[in-house]
């Protein structure tokens, strides 16, 4: 969306570093209240900026070019772009090998960038773009640094790289995610679910339990295995919000509430079916079991 006019480029741009209530909008921009309230309702109407329901409303800005629509500051975005700039000058690669190069290089130069363990590993809120110029000036030393990175990462497949990563940094959930995925069988099952629920983060371990007791009944097969990703998806987005959450002075569940609510509630209910329809299967000529269904009935 493009801003019609100075003051709401303005807002978006105060919003970049915090929410804030229309007060603190009129005093920072110096403007009445009532100008900063028709403003901020108009970007919300656009869905520029989100605000929360509680008694003291804050308007939160919603970047829709970044994953969830989580805000960068100008100084986290520059860097980023510079690290991207630097990378489509290299090498032509994948989306998934620019966030290992972003992941590896952050580390190297300390820009202290906020990025998080996502589905398949360490990933920034700002996708890349290929053929686009960042229009970012590098110093000599860190485009050196940034150029080593990306020769080396842009000659691994996707994979390949991601499985060098986890190893790298030791993420013993994102390594037994990869060990359950490549197999059809897997013998002491019931080690891998203990070792999920150990490793899954605290906001998922109950639906992770119930997944891990339900695995430990059926067995490892094509449905459970079908659901694990599933499964995997809110444990994922759930430790992507824990790992960004450092890197800003503010709660950002109003950007993942939604869709770790929306992911957790498709999980369930899958899970439920597939427990049910096994002691169906399994128990339907017990009396015991019928009598038990027909009471949840």
């Amino acid at each position: 969306m493009g801003f019609v006019n100075e003051i709401e480029g303005k807002i978006t741009n105060i919003l970049r570093n915090g929410p804030r209530t229309v007060r603190q909008v009129s005093d920072e921009l110096k403007i009445n209240w009532i100008t900063a309230n028709k403003y901020l309702s108009y970007l919300e109407n656009f869905g520029v900026v989100v605000s929360t329901k509680d008694k003291k409303k804050l308007f939160y800005l919603k970047d829709h070019s970044n994953y969830f629509d989580l805000p960068l500051t100008k100084d986290q975005e520059n860097k980023i772009f510079k690290i991207y700039q630097t990378i489509s000058e290299t090498a032509k690669v994948t989306k998934t090998q620019a966030q290992k190069i972003l992941f590896q290089s952050n580390k190297k130069l300390k820009y202290d960038l906020p990025i998080g363990w996502y589905q398949f590993g360490p990933i920034t809120i700002k996708p890349y773009q290929e053929n686009i110029n960042y229009n970012q000036e590098v110093s000599s030393s860190h485009k050196k640094i940034i150029r080593e990175i990306t020769r080396e990462y842009s000659s691994i497949d996707n994979f390949d790289l991601e499985s060098e990563i986890y190893k790298q940094e030791n993420n013993k959930l994102y390594l037994l995610r990869k060990s359950l995925l490549e197999q059809s069988k897997v013998e002491n099952i019931n080690i891998y679910m203990m070792d999920l629920i150990m490793l899954a983060p605290e906001q998922t371990k109950d639906l992770v339990t119930d997944y891990a007791r339900a695995v430990m009944l059926i067995g490892w097969n094509h449905k459970t295995k079908e659901l694990f990703n599933l499964i995997w998806k809110y444990i994922a987005i759930v430790n992507l919000k824990n790992d960004i959450q450092q890197f800003y002075d503010y709660n950002i569940d109003i950007y993942f509430k939604e869709k770790i609510e929306e992911v957790k509630s498709e999980a369930s209910k899958i899970l439920d079916s597939l427990v049910t329809s096994y002691g169906d299967q399994k128990y339907s000529q017990e009396p015991l079991y019928q009598k038990f269904v027909q009471h949840k009935k």
